[in-house]
């Protein structure tokens, strides 16, 4: 009886670092290829919200603290929602299953 346990406990370790592993994947992919199109598409509001605010001669370090604030943003974006995603599917899946 008490390897059952154990056995139970390793399954669920399996599973929970497939779905790490699996939405750090996920993530990094989505971060890549998302971006440049995010940080693009954003980039001129923010410069214009910063000279506003703090006045000319900013844009330089704006623009490459705005990069790695959408690039980290995206992947922990991403990786927050599949992982709960997938979280919620396997046990939905074990209710129902098992």
């Amino acid at each position: 009886m008490i390897g059952n346990t154990k056995h139970k406990e390793a399954g669920r370790n399996i599973f929970m670092q497939s779905v790490t592993g699996f939405a750090n994947v996920f993530a990094f992919a989505t971060a890549f290829l998302l971006t440049p199109k995010v940080y693009a598409g954003t980039l001129e509001w923010v410069l214009a919200m910063t000279r506003e605010s703090y006045g000319y001669g900013w844009d330089d370090l704006v623009s490459i603290i705005w990069w790695g604030l959408c690039a980290f943003g995206l992947f922990f974006l991403s990786r927050m929602t599949v992982g709960t995603l997938m979280i919620m599917g396997g046990m939905a899946f074990v209710t129902r299953f098992l």
